[in-house]
């Protein structure tokens, strides 16, 4: 018996399921299938079956038959929305999860979408270089003031709260601070080079101060 288990080509597991099976089916011919069913806590049915497949078959006929794949849970239209974010959007498990979470209100894990992949034959994604940083255009002007680039933060000015506006401009870079409450761009014009500048009149608020920075 050991000899026929041993000579079987199958997986470990499934080894211990044959030896299993012929225990019972021994308790079963010495004590009667009711007994042997209440002991081992099966169903007589279950263990007659195995009866007859072993007359039958003998020893190979007592390894489990289980489904190459068993039959999927996940409903038919979420498969087609994970085939199409692989296939017409580009999308890995990753941001197929997202997007079904998001777009479509499904909830499914990235092992369970990446298998749908695998089960579909969808192929893998291309992967691509990782693109070098570009530089930044630097914006060129002929007159100071021309252009201008505002950056607002808030901050601390004597005990107060104050918006501060950083104008970078062509050729000098003004600081202005104001305790206006918008939070709207600066208006101001900068005129003049590095040895002098002077701040527009057109500005939507008061100045409390101004330096030159650059």
């Amino acid at each position: 018996m050991k000899d026929e288990i041993a000579q079987l080509k199958i997986r470990a597991e499934l080894r211990w399921r044959v030896r299993q099976r012929l225990a019972v089916l021994r308790l079963a011919e010495e004590y009667g299938q009711k007994a042997a069913a209440d002991r081992v806590g099966l169903c007589a049915r279950t263990i007659r079956r195995w009866q007859h497949r072993y007359r039958d078959g003998g020893v190979p006929a007592l390894v489990p038959r289980y489904p190459a794949r068993r039959r999927r849970r996940i409903p038919d239209h979420v498969v087609a929305l994970v085939a199409h974010a692989r296939r017409e959007l580009g999308y890995g498990s990753a941001r197929t999860q997202v997007w079904l979470q998001r777009v479509h209100q499904v909830s499914l894990a990235m092992s369970t979408i990446q298998r749908l992949f695998h089960e579909l034959g969808l192929p893998y994604l291309r992967r691509y270089p990782k693109r070098a940083p570009r530089q930044l255009k630097l914006f060129e002007h002929p007159r100071p003031g021309d252009c201008v680039q505002v950056d607002v933060k808030f901050v601390r000015i004597a005990g107060r709260w104050a918006y501060q506006y950083t104008a970078i401009a062509v050729g000098i870079s003004v600081e202005m601070s104001c305790r206006s409450r918008s939070r709207g761009p600066a208006c101001g014009r900068i005129r003049g080079g590095r040895e002098g500048f002077e701040l527009g009149s057109v500005c939507p608020f008061p100045l409390t101060a101004a330096r030159l920075l650059s």
